[in-house]
C-alpha cells in the first residue's frame, strides 16, 4: 500500500485499531470479474488499491465491493447520479453518501472523484479531488478521520 499511496498507507498502519476489516488484495482473475460484473473497466489508480486490498472499511470509509454498482434506475427516471460508478460509502456529510467515478465521460488511468450528498436539500454531486490517488492520498487530513 505504501508503495502505490504512502500517505494513505503509512495512516492505516497509525489507524489499525480503528480498521472494521480490510480484504485481501484482489487477483486478476477477481478485477476481470468485477469488471464483467460492472460492465465497465476500474480506473487504473482504482485498481492499483484493489490489488494492494479487495476491499476497505474504517470509520465512515467503506471501499468494500458491495458497494460497487453503476447508478442505474430500472424505472427509466434520470438520476442525478445516473451511468456514474459508486465505489464506496463515505460518510463525509452523512452516513450513506457515496464517492463516484464519472464513467459517462472518459474517465482515464487516474479520474476525479465525486462525492454524492444524498441527504442534502437538494441532493448534491460534487468533485472533490481531480484524481483517485489525490483523493485517497488526502484522506488521512480529512474530518472524517479526525
Amino acid at each position: 500500500m505504501t508503495v502505490h499511496f504512502p500517505n494513505f498507507g503509512k495512516f492505516l498502519k497509525r489507524k489499525a485499531s480503528d480498521i472494521e476489516e480490510m480484504e485481501p488484495p484482489a487477483s486478476p482473475e477477481q478485477l476481470a470479474a468485477a469488471e464483467a460484473a460492472l460492465g465497465v473497466r476500474l480506473p487504473e489508480a482504482f485498481a492499483r488499491l484493489l490489488r494492494c486490498t479487495g476491499g476497505l472499511w474504517i470509520r465512515n470509509l467503506d471501499l468494500r465491493s458491495h458497494n460497487r454498482f453503476v447508478h442505474k434506475d430500472p424505472s427509466g427516471r434520470q438520476l442525478l447520479t445516473e451511468g456514474m460508478l459508486c465505489f464506496g460509502e463515505f460518510g463525509l456529510e452523512a452516513d450513506g453518501d457515496q464517492v463516484l467515478f464519472d464513467i459517462r465521460l472518459p474517465y482515464g488511468e487516474d479520474p476525479p472523484v465525486f462525492y454524492y450528498a444524498h441527504e442534502g436539500s437538494p441532493p448534491a454531486v460534487r468533485q472533490l479531488a481531480p484524481s483517485f490517488t489525490d483523493w485517497i492520498e488526502s484522506l488521512p487530513r480529512s474530518p472524517v478521520f479526525r
